[in-house]
């Protein structure tokens, strides 16, 4: 009978004798969606400065990046101010406000026990997703009011998400195994043609 008591209320304290994953699996298992910068993109800044026939049909986008002082305008052309040099980056044609993610906090919800024969071990986790730091130039209201319905409009604040993440089988490391899973964080700007 003390066997039993004791046996319950070890498999009470410790999670039913399940390994969880720590803190630095986590961390490493989500590196791939959180080393990555964040950009305020558009086709308009594929070259500078900004081609002649793009200009006419965007001037209030363009003028509110002059705004931001990412841009300077010299009649009808726009160029990089030092602050827009600073912050290009060619690869994601836009001014970059992040240089990556952090987890800035997390939560095992659940461990999810009818597994398919691929997966060793899977949880439900709860994260949330901050920026290490975000530029000030981006916390201009016109630019997050430019941006498209589809753009992360509050680029300095943390995002929450509720994710599957596992052990593969023969494979020893945690990995993110929820296919629905996304995290694009940036802003884009429609272009007038």
């Amino acid at each position: 009978m003390k066997k039993v008591v004791m046996l319950s209320a070890c498999l009470t304290l410790a999670g039913c004798g399940t390994d969880q994953p720590s803190e630095a699996e986590i961390v490493k298992a989500f590196t791939p969606y959180t080393a990555k910068k964040a950009c305020a993109s558009s086709v308009l800044f594929n070259e500078f400065p900004v081609r002649k026939s793009l200009v006419d049909n965007n001037q209030q986008i363009l003028d509110i990046f002059v705004d931001a002082g990412l841009l300077e305008k010299s009649g009808s052309s726009y160029t990089l101010t030092a602050l827009g040099r600073e912050t290009y980056d060619s690869s994601k044609k836009g001014f970059c406000y992040t240089d990556s993610f952090r987890i800035s906090s997390f939560k095992i919800e659940k461990e999810l026990n009818d597994l398919p024969p691929k997966l060793t071990k899977a949880w439900y986790v709860s994260v949330d997703i901050a920026p290490d730091q975000v530029s000030d130039w981006v916390k201009n209201d016109e630019l997050l009011k430019a941006a498209s319905r589809m753009s992360d409009t509050a680029p300095d604040e943390n995002k929450s998400f509720t994710v599957r993440v596992g052990k593969i089988v023969g494979e020893n490391e945690l990995k993110v195994i929820d296919t629905h899973f996304t995290f694009h964080p940036g802003l884009t700007y429609n272009v007038g043609w």
